[in-house]
């Protein structure tokens, strides 16, 4: 499904599906395929994201602090720091996110 999916239009997350709908009522699963020299949209958000590197190589800006990631890391992006990821090798991501609980509180922003 990754390989047929449009890219997302807003640049935040490469090619992107949901795993569910959601697949937990509070806990929201995805999996992100970006392309080596991708830089996605720098994105604050207040959901908390744990991000899980699949394949690939490449770095993530979170909060202005640098992460250098492969194969195997974990990324935590905590609630609205803001947060960008530039890709090294090809990258398939695994994230989770609280976003559907976020939104059912109406509490859900994202911005750049």
């Amino acid at each position: 499904r990754l390989d047929t999916t449009d890219p997302d239009p807003e640049g935040r997350y490469g090619r992107r599906v949901e795993l569910g709908s959601p697949a937990l009522k509070s806990i929201g699963l995805h999996m992100n395929r970006m392309a080596a020299g991708t830089l996605t949209r720098r994105t604050r958000t207040t959901t908390n994201q744990i991000v899980c590197v699949a394949e690939g190589t490449g770095t993530s800006n979170i909060d202005g602090e640098e992460f250098t990631w492969e194969r195997g890391d974990i990324l935590a992006i905590p609630s609205w720091r803001p947060f960008e990821h530039r890709i090294i090798t090809d990258a398939t991501l695994f994230e989770m996110s609280d976003e559907p609980l976020i939104r059912a509180m109406g509490w859900l922003r994202t911005t750049d």
